[in-house]
Parts: C-alpha cells; sequence; structure tokens
C-alpha cells in the first residue's frame, strides 16, 4: 500500500515530491539579522519535503517583531554583506 503522503504532487505549476508542506520555524537564529550557517543547515535537513515555506525578513530595523530575525537592512553606512550559499554562511563586512 502506498502513502499519498510521499507521493509525488502539484502546486499549480510546481511540482513537488511529496505533499509534505513545512513552515517556518528557525526563530531567534540570526544573530545580529545575519542569518546563520545554522539556518541553512536547519533548512538543509529539512530538504526532502515537498514544499518549506521560509519565514520573511524585516526590510527595516523598525520592522523587527522581535530579535535574531532575517532582516535585509544595514545599521552602517559602509556595511556590506556577503553571502555564500553553498557553505551557509551570510557575513557582514
Amino acid at each position: 500500500m502506498s502513502s499519498k503522503l510521499f507521493s509525488p504532487a502539484r502546486l499549480g505549476s510546481i511540482e513537488l515530491s511529496n505533499h509534505i508542506v513545512m513552515a517556518p520555524m528557525t526563530r531567534s537564529r540570526a544573530i545580529n539579522n545575519i542569518p546563520t550557517a545554522l539556518v541553512a543547515q536547519y533548512y538543509g535537513q529539512r530538504a526532502g519535503a515537498g514544499l518549506i515555506i521560509t519565514e520573511g525578513t524585516s526590510p527595516s530595523a523598525n520592522g523587527l517583531g522581535y530579535s535574531r530575525i532575517p532582516g535585509i537592512f544595514f545599521t552602517g553606512t559602509n556595511s556590506r554583506l556577503e553571502t555564500n550559499y553553498r557553505g551557509g554562511t551570510c557575513q557582514r563586512r
């Protein structure tokens, strides 16, 4: 007997490997509002889910609902963000 949960699915034009949809659960893991390797590792461990809804990012420090959530803003005038997605790290320099 096969389980529908693990069978391929389609969501509009998106083909999913299974019927599993995972909500965002990496709260408070973005030190200084920058996603860390821990966040990349978290999602990498769950890559087998059919669809992963990731958390949003705050476009401004004023939009932070609580500490340690990802943001796409800078507090310094000369800051820049460098990202290595394959290594799962983000660093502000």
